[in-house]
């Protein structure tokens, strides 16, 4: 009986801890959205948008926190068709982000900066890739 209630008190701590790491967790972040532009299509079926420029569909993304503690936190993925990105859920503080994107030709364009992620809110960028 004595264990039973040990084990009990024991499982009711752990979902307690649990619960209080998952909001502290989620407490402090923001997202990004960011729109990735190119001087070359990454395809023949791509219409140049207005100024010339292509959507940077299918670009690499990786963003980090320059901050250390979040040192084992990182986004990566790829833009849509759109050359649209959303990375959500990141820590607030400065973030680091690269891009790099192939077009129709195999040349590498590439791009990178830094923005500030403020807690709750939502950050929308405009990157407009170099070739290298």
């Amino acid at each position: 009986m004595r264990k039973n209630w040990l084990l009990l008190i024991c499982l009711f701590l752990l979902l307690v801890g649990l619960l209080a790491s998952n909001t502290i967790a989620q407490a402090g972040t923001g997202s990004l959205e960011l729109q990735v532009v190119a001087g070359k299509p990454a395809d023949f079926n791509d219409p140049p948008l207005t100024g010339g420029k292509y959507r940077a569909s299918n670009a690499y993304v990786l963003i980090y926190p320059m901050a250390q503690s979040y040192s084992g936190f990182s986004f990566d993925g790829y833009t849509d068709k759109e050359g649209q990105v959303i990375a959500k859920d990141l820590p607030t503080g400065i973030h680091k982000y690269e891009i790099s994107f192939f077009d129709l030709n195999g040349n590498k364009w590439k791009g990178e900066g830094s923005v500030y992620i403020k807690s709750g809110s939502s950050q929308k960028k405009l990157i407009e890739l170099k070739k290298e």
